[in-house]
């Protein structure tokens, strides 16, 4: 296959939370939601499901975890059967792909049919490869996120581009792992070498490792915690799917924790994936349960909580978390930086 070095142009988008301590509590974002949510058992089987993988009860499947994340944020109209059936096709048109080629049974076959399949007009996908929604990339349209979409419309982001080609890895026995960067998500694997590269299925090609931590200014902090840059492994993979399930959550219920699912989510994500997103979103929650039970007594700043020993304590777990997270050399990324990436990206591109 072509190896070619691209500039990333994608996006993968991240919850924001607000970590920085404060002397007041602003009582005017303090709402609660509907707490009648009907489709909460959707999001509550997904989660059910999803560690009975990790506990070992059920074979770990990235394609059942996808469609559960994705079928509760689409409220159940999801059709499982099509979802299937198409995956399997694809997984059929790749190994007719490798053995036209006569590479069935190499380590590697698998990563080249499924790349090939993904990104090159090839009669297997009726010369149609898939690419990458430009005019759907910010988080304001989330279907682009979703393998579902993408396997229906063909087009994609860095997070559902990714996840499809994970999942019909694991559907080949091909060894590929997940590696996280800021806003971003990337395909690490082998060639018949031994040699590590990095796809990038946005762009159709490969990148230097000290390109993509260059390019998105990857600490090496961040790298040493685990944040960014680790090939996560099955666990870990399901752990990350947990943080979408939670961010589905979220935005189904206005973005505010009013019981305590997203934290249980975070929590056992938590236990695969210390350095993430679960980390980030658990100080978050426990920030926002704080600032509740102050509201009920009255209370709108941290210096006068000393008479009330519950809420000393929860402000010593928050900022106990405060610092893991420091610890993990995280850094918000904002939404100018990644458009002001994508336009100078495409201009590379059209020149």
């Amino acid at each position: 296959m072509t190896r070619k070095l691209i500039l990333i142009v994608t996006i993968f988008c991240l919850t924001k939370f607000n970590l920085q301590a404060q002397a007041k509590v602003d009582t005017s974002k303090i709402t609660k939601p509907d707490t009648t949510y009907k489709f909460k058992y959707l999001f509550e089987n997904a989660y059910t499901e999803i560690k009975q993988m990790l506990d070992g009860k059920k074979p770990i499947s990235f394609k059942r975890a996808i469609f559960l994340t994705e079928n509760a944020y689409n409220e159940g109209q999801l059709n499982e059967k099509w979802y299937n059936n198409k995956i399997d096709s694809i997984e059929n048109a790749c190994k007719q792909m490798i053995a036209a080629k006569g590479l069935t049974g190499k380590p590697t076959s698998g990563n080249w049919g499924i790349f090939g399949y993904m990104t090159q007009a090839v009669p297997y996908n009726n010369n149609q490869p898939y690419s990458y929604d430009i005019d759907n990339f910010t988080s304001e349209t989330p279907k682009s996120q979703l393998v579902y979409y993408l396997l229906k419309e063909k087009k994609g982001t860095c997070h559902s581009l990714p996840l499809l080609y994970l999942l019909l890895a694991q559907e080949l026995n091909t060894e590929a792992y997940l590696v996280l960067a800021p806003m971003h998500l990337f395909i690490k694997h082998k060639d018949q070498y031994g040699e590590w590269w990095n796809l990038e299925l946005t762009g159709g090609g490969y990148s230097r490792t000290s390109f993509i931590v260059e390019s998105f200014k990857i600490t090496d902090k961040q790298i040493e915690s685990g944040y960014y840059m680790k090939m996560l492994n099955k666990k870990q993979t399901l752990a990350y799917f947990l943080e979408d399930l939670r961010n589905y959550y979220e935005e189904k219920t206005n973005g505010v924790y009013w019981d305590n699912f997203n934290l249980k989510v975070a929590d056992l994500g938590l236990k695969y994936l210390p350095s993430s997103q679960h980390l980030l979103s658990k100080t978050d929650i426990i920030k926002y349960k704080l600032d509740m039970d102050m509201a009920k007594v009255g209370l709108n700043n941290y210096s006068k909580i000393s008479p009330y020993p519950n809420l000393v304590k929860q402000y010593q777990s928050w900022q106990a978390l405060q610092k893991q997270v420091a610890a993990t050399g995280y850094k918000p990324v904002s939404q100018e930086w990644y458009k002001s990436m994508v336009e100078q990206a495409f201009k590379t591109k059209t020149k």
